[in-house]
């Protein structure tokens, strides 16, 4: 039996489908086996998001190729998308699958008929979280993102096959599912009838078994009040994110982001105030074209003044193509690294602030392995004299510490 390894660089969304690739793979006849162990084929799913990616890709791809000369590397994703002559380069036994055909990758590898219907992917190895892919592609431009380049214009999965997506794991075991999308609050404007992605929510909270619901990233702009009453008032966990990138109105305007510093607050003031205990993270870009000190101070200031549960913060890095990228007014790697650190400083302190608002609280979770739980507020929380199964809701009280928070079940 041929064998086929399987990475994974960037979004939940590559995630989804480098499952979707696996199923289809193991359905025609091929042995899915560990990345860092021999096999006959190897499936890289690459990123671009930040120039950190695509360096991981490159070396990821370049170690294959030396290590694994005889192997097939199989090259997909965003960063094969937008710069396929990167991998082309590296030999003969390299072979470079767009977005649009990652669907087809068994069919190339000779291990389906072209077109053919595989198995849904049902799990993910190693974890209790699913990621249902709802949505692909995006219609806004970023000045400062190549994502809409590598991956086409919004497009919206009918909901029957989400439905049967969900069921399809639920029926495997699966008692988490996170929806995921490139521009994941765009869902359903592109159906006919058009839809949303609240009337989403709904539809798959009737579906029957135990599991719960939790969204991935979402536009401010795309934040109205059907989801936010979903997120205070259930089906879905109270957690969000909400990419910011800055909170500098002129820097916004430059980037073409579809809100301004005031909507983002107005967002965050409207969610909180229906549900305070929600978790709310935030993507933040340190040092983006025409970001000056009053500027940065802006984006800080905004960060601080609300109860931000993570921050996920990158400094800028220009990708090719994009017009941030040829923007006269370039920040100074130093300045983007120093405003880097400074941003990474505060999110350590929002994430202790809030693990330390739930000290002795009680919190629904869901057992990750004998010693993890994650809560529906997106609580990491290490289990203390746990002897239970794996994949199992619980109830914890919780107790704050130094590294962390802890839980024990509830009696």
């Amino acid at each position: 039996m041929p064998t086929v390894a399987l990475k994974t660089l960037g979004c939940k969304l590559n995630q989804y489908e480098t499952e979707a690739i696996r199923a289809a793979l193991e359905d025609g006849g091929f042995d899915a086996v560990p990345f860092d162990a021999p096999a006959d084929v190897y499936v890289l799913n690459t990123c671009t998001v930040t120039g950190r990616s695509d360096y991981k890709s490159r070396q990821l791809a370049r170690r294959i190729c030396r290590d694994r000369p005889d192997a097939v590397l199989v090259v997909t994703g965003c960063y094969a998308e937008v710069a396929p002559d990167v991998f082309r380069a590296l030999g003969p036994r390299v072979r470079v699958v767009p977005n649009q055909r990652k669907n087809g990758i068994a069919a190339l590898l000779g291990g389906a008929a072209e077109g053919a219907a595989s198995r849904r992917p049902t799990r993910f190895a190693g974890k209790t979280r699913f990621f249902l892919k709802v949505q692909e592609g995006c219609d806004h431009a970023c000045a400062y993102c190549a994502v809409r380049t590598a991956r086409g214009p919004s497009r919206s999965r009918p909901a029957a096959d989400v439905v049967a997506d969900l069921d399809a794991a639920v029926a495997g075991g699966v008692k988490e599912v996170v929806l995921v999308g490139v521009d994941l609050g765009a869902y359903g404007r592109d159906l006919a009838p058009p839809s949303s992605l609240a009337r989403l929510v709904a539809a798959l909270a009737e579906r029957p078994g135990d599991f719960r619901l939790r969204l991935s990233s979402v536009d401010v702009a795309d934040l109205d009040d059907d989801l936010v009453g979903l997120l205070a008032d259930g089906p879905l966990c109270p957690h969000v994110h909400l990419p910011l990138q800055s909170a500098d109105d002129r820097v916004l305007r430059a980037m073409r982001r579809r809100y301004r510093a005031a909507d983002y607050r107005r967002g965050c003031d409207a969610l909180f105030a229906r549900c305070p205990d929600v978790a709310v993270g935030a993507d933040v870009i340190a040092g983006l074209p025409g970001e000056d000190e009053a500027a940065f101070e802006a984006t800080a200031s905004l960060l601080r003044a609300y109860p931000f549960a993570y921050l996920h913060v990158f400094p800028y890095s220009a990708r090719e193509g994009t017009d941030a990228a040829a923007a006269p007014a370039q920040v100074a790697a130093s300045d983007r690294e120093r405003r880097a650190a400074a941003l990474r400083e505060l999110a350590v302190e929002k994430r202790r602030a809030y693990e330390r608002r739930f000290d002795g609280a009680e919190r629904p979770a869901l057992v990750e392995n004998g010693a993890e739980a994650l809560t529906d507020n997106y609580l990491h929380v290490a289990l203390d004299d746990y002897a239970g199964p794996a994949n199992v809701f619980v109830r914890l009280r919780l107790a704050a510490g130094a590294r962390g928070l802890r839980g024990r079940v509830a009696a």
